[in-house]
């Protein structure tokens, strides 16, 4: 099944993720019922961000792709303090369908072949950046 490119149709974040799943075929039932709790708790996702770290990361994992959903579409800046606490390996894969899509692609065609962001040998696949900010790669 193709990929279907979800915005943000409506003000209703909870409704405009739920069909987001549906359309990309990525849902099931934990997404959906973490949606609802973090809907149910959060409805302004700004309210969700204005939280302590401690309970932003608190959140479980089945809420990671709303967290990303929101971002991809321009409805929640998480900060970066949670962004350098987290592992978003699905963000490349969803950044492609999202409304940052296309500015991804127009940073990655201005950029050239040789200024394209390289893979760094030393990360392992699941370490944090923080956990390496005194390496500094250059190519």
């Amino acid at each position: 099944m193709p990929l279907a490119t979800a915005s943000v149709p409506s003000t209703d974040l909870h409704a405009a993720y739920l069909d987001y799943l549906r359309r990309t075929g990525r849902g099931n039932a934990a997404y959906s019922w973490a949606a609802r709790v973090f809907f149910g708790r959060w409805p302004d996702p700004r309210r969700w961000v204005a939280q302590p770290l401690e309970t932003r990361l608190s959140v479980g994992s089945s809420t990671r792709p709303i967290i990303t959903f929101l971002m991809l579409h321009r409805a929640l800046q998480p900060g970066y303090d949670y962004l350098l606490e987290r592992k978003l390996s699905s963000i490349w894969r969803e950044v492609k369908d999202s409304p940052l899509g296309p500015d991804l692609d127009r940073f990655m065609t201005a950029a050239g072949p040789s200024q394209r962001p390289v893979a760094v040998p030393f990360l392992k696949p699941k370490t944090r950046l923080r956990d390496h900010e005194e390496q500094v790669y250059q190519p």
